[in-house]
């Protein structure tokens, strides 16, 4: 089975600490949330957007991720985190399936701190990213990721042992749980659709 949780999105958070912060912009900064947030959060969406070639857009990202933050924190499970509504809703972005793009960002050492509910480290973050926000399936992939992160979490420290799995073992895992908590078969999520190829 094609994963929906593929290899090359299964990232160690390490990854994103190493990113530089040293290219002039300025830091971000919210009343409501902590610095460390708000620098986790400008790496994710730099990242995500060199991957896509749409780094322009990083600060609108960002704006909307640490919006959505301040709402109330997306680390709502004990051990994982589901991030929701940062990008923009006019534009679209060049994923590589047809409607959204499933990224699992691990943190086996407990380093990717989101300010969790229960105030303990996240170490299993997941991250749609849709061609085209708000559309009519994105409520749909939310309730499956929401549904993946309560069934990976119902046993204490479930969520760490998938952190540290290896890429093909985790996104294995995230892919079965993530296809469980909505209930539908496999098709109905694209999982044998072909890559959409941009610029590789």
């Amino acid at each position: 089975m094609d994963h929906l949780f593929e290899e090359s999105r299964i990232i160690d958070w390490k990854t994103l600490d190493r990113m530089p912060l040293d290219d002039g912009r300025a830091m971000p900064s919210s009343d409501e949330l902590g610095l460390s947030k708000c620098l986790a959060a400008r790496r994710l969406c730099d990242f995500l957007t060199d991957h896509y070639g749409v780094r322009e857009r990083s600060a609108s990202w960002l704006q909307g991720l640490i919006r959505r933050e301040i709402q109330c924190t997306t680390a709502c499970w004990p051990g994982g985190a589901l991030l929701q509504d940062f990008q923009p809703n006019d534009v679209s972005t060049p994923i590589h399936r047809s409607w959204v793009d499933w990224w699992a960002f691990l943190a086996p050492d407990g380093s990717l701190h989101w300010e969790s509910l229960d105030g303990q480290p996240t170490y299993v973050m997941l991250v749609p990213v849709f061609r085209r926000p708000q559309s009519e399936e994105t409520a749909k992939a939310y309730y499956a990721g929401h549904e993946c992160l309560r069934a990976l979490s119902d046993l204490p420290g479930r969520l760490a042992d998938v952190a540290r799995l290896g890429p093909e073992q985790a996104a294995a895992v995230l892919t079965r749980f993530l296809l469980e908590g909505r209930g539908q078969r496999d098709s109905y999520w694209n999982v044998e659709h072909t890559p959409v190829r941009h610029g590789e």
